[in-house]
């Protein structure tokens, strides 16, 4: 009867709380996939060894050393064109931040969203200079 209960209430909050209605589902999910083969020097490895050496060549060239101090964003070129038919505020930023749903998909490429609204107060100045 228990179970029941919580499986309707996950039913329920599939609109209005994906993410509870899919942790729920979750956890009753089988299927558990596996890594591998790779791709080591054109043929597939299924080694350990080898996957790890691999994925790990994968993830640091994606990634950036955090202790590298380079900048992360480059100087902006100067210009003399400018927007001033119109003036907004770093708290209008944080208001469109607001809005944004917590829950939006977002790109590989992009800040999630919960990200950008725990943030908002430390992001709308560098969002204001952009």
């Amino acid at each position: 009867a228990e179970q029941s209960h919580r499986e309707k209430l996950a039913v329920s909050k599939v609109i209005s709380n994906p993410k509870y209605f899919f942790s729920y589902a979750k956890r009753f999910a089988k299927c558990k996939s596996n890594v591998g083969p790779l791709l080591k020097d054109g043929s597939l490895t299924n080694d350990p060894l080898d996957m790890a050496n691999i994925l790990q060549h994968q993830y640091e060239s994606v990634f950036s050393d955090p202790s590298n101090n380079n900048k992360v964003f480059p100087d902006r070129p100067q210009t003399s064109a400018s927007l001033s038919d119109f003036s907004f505020s770093t708290q209008d930023i944080i208001d469109a931040i607001d809005e944004i749903d917590p829950n939006s998909a977002t790109t590989d490429k992009d800040i999630p969203a919960v990200v950008l609204k725990e943030c908002k107060t430390n992001l709308c100045y560098p969002i204001f200079l952009i």
